[in-house]
């Protein structure tokens, strides 16, 4: 299985500044990258939407790890 948390941590540690605006712009990227590797690949429907599903629950913890770190 893919690591989603990783993939989603260099997609933003690439930004040059770590903003809101800047990280949602990263996970649009990190987003279409996925789906390109999805459309090559020949992947059932039910593979797309779990995969597509870990990445976007990669962004959350991503997003949360940050909202609990910024309280410390």
């Amino acid at each position: 299985m893919e690591d989603y948390g990783n993939f989603v941590r260099i997609a933003v540690e690439a930004i040059p500044e770590n903003t809101a605006i800047a990280r949602a712009t990263a996970y649009v990227r990190a987003r279409q990258a996925i789906q390109r590797q999805l459309d090559r690949g020949a992947f059932d429907e039910k593979t797309r939407q779990a995969i597509i599903g870990r990445l976007e629950d990669a962004i959350l913890d991503f997003e949360a790890a940050l909202l609990v770190n910024s309280g410390q």
